[in-house]
Order: C-alpha cells, then structure tokens, then sequence
C-alpha cells in the first residue's frame, strides 16, 4: 500500500517499491526530503508524514503525496514520522525502518514514532511498509 520517493544529495529523485529501502549507497549522501504515495485502497488523506530536521525540529505534517524536507540546500534529515489517521489507522498498519550516517539502525517502528538516531546523524536510508490488518 505504499511507494516512497527520497530526494538524495548529489543524486536526485529515488523512487522505490513499496517495501522496499529507499535512499543513497555513496558515502556522503543523506536523504534530503521524501514523499509518499499511497496505494491499494490506501488514500493520500490517510498517511501524514514529518521529516526531523537537522537541528531536530519536525516539519509540518503533509499527506500522502506531498513532498517534505529540503531539497537543493544541502541539508540532511534526520528521521521522520509516519501516521495513519482516521479509519485508516484501524484497518492498516504501519512500521518503519532506518538508517543513518553515523551507523545507527532503527526499527521496525510503529507508526507515530520519531525515528531519529541519538545524535540527529543524517537519514541515510528508510523503510515503511504498509499492510491491511492482518495480511502478511
């Protein structure tokens, strides 16, 4: 039920299957925004996302569809939150994953939770997998 795109520093646009992990593989490369893209019965309304600025503020939370972070300033992530709201939360779930420049790992998360390495290292990587309850 969801497709990322990341913005990567020096590399552009990434998009990936739902599921899947999205982001840079060159040292040095950090996510600079993302956007989701619901699907599958899913709609755009019913997933909001924050992205963890470098300095640790969260962004405003935007919809499936709508772009959040930075792009073209040169400045990294640091994590992001996913919600499902409305109904959605009651018949999908939602969990995430990731990585960061200073080898810290993350999750999986439940959705709603800041996923942010200890010291704001920059987001390198991210997964979120979306699923009805209880399909596998």
């Amino acid at each position: 039920g969801l497709e990322i795109s990341v913005h990567v520093r020096d590399v552009g646009d990434l998009r990936g299957p739902a599921g899947a992990w999205a982001g840079g593989t060159e040292l040095g490369s950090w996510i600079e925004g993302f956007t989701l893209f619901p699907s599958g019965g899913l709609r755009a309304e019913e997933v909001l996302c924050q992205a963890v600025h470098a300095d640790g503020s969260l962004s405003a939370a935007v919809p499936g569809g709508v772009f959040s972070g930075t792009t073209g300033r040169g400045r990294p992530l640091a994590g992001f939150i996913v919600r499902l709201a409305d109904a959605a939360a009651l018949s999908w779930q939602c969990w995430y994953s990731a990585r960061f420049a200073d080898g810290t790992e993350l999750g999986p998360l439940g959705a709603g939770a800041r996923c942010q390495a200890p010291s704001l290292a920059a987001l390198t990587a991210m997964r979120i997998v979306v699923s009805r309850m209880g399909a596998r």
